[in-house]
């Protein structure tokens, strides 16, 4: 009874603001189909990355893209959702730079790594992403630089190390500059 009267209560006061915000009767609320949710303008605008049109490659999803799920909340039903969000916000990101990368937009493509790597600095695709828009932009310094603060990062928080393949990448770089 007591949920039922603070459910009313906060009802109430939603349509006292709006009468655009909710729908339903007397069994059924839910938000009108007019409200605009950023969650799920962020996992259309994933999903339309993670398909395989390469003309979806435009940055303007990158900010949609930057944030968790509810970050500020620690509720125990969201943890599985936050984690799917994630992930999708993960591939999309990395599919970005990497469409990017094919349309030689390079300075786009780094700035969708960045907010890859920003998300999740520990996950080495985000960094491959990085690394590999530096190297095709030619900026092989930056590319070093990146993978000896990943490198430097792996080691304090993990005691690893960045693998063999994304090693391999710089290395080959520096190779076909004779360096």
């Amino acid at each position: 009874r007591r949920a039922q009267a603070n459910l009313r209560n906060a009802v109430w006061r939603v349509r006292q603001l709006s009468d655009r915000v909710l729908a339903g009767g007397r069994d059924v609320i839910a938000l009108d189909g007019r409200v605009a949710l950023d969650l799920r303008d962020a996992q259309r605008r994933a999903q339309t990355l993670l398909g395989d049109d390469d003309t979806a490659a435009d940055v303007a999803g990158i900010d949609l893209l930057d944030d968790d799920l509810l970050p500020a909340w620690d509720e125990p039903w969201l943890l599985i959702e936050r984690e799917r969000q994630r992930q999708l916000r993960m591939h999309a990101l990395e599919r970005l730079s990497a469409s990017l990368l094919r349309a030689e937009r390079h300075p786009q493509a780094i700035t969708a790594a960045l907010a890859a790597v920003r998300a999740e600095p520990l996950r080495e695709s985000s960094q491959r992403a990085l690394i590999a828009a530096h190297l095709a932009e030619g900026n092989i310094s930056e590319a070093m630089r990146q993978l000896d603060a990943y490198r430097a990062l792996l080691r304090a928080e993990l005691g690893i190390a960045p693998s063999q393949p994304l090693e391999s990448m710089v290395a080959g770089a520096l190779q076909a500059l004779g360096a």
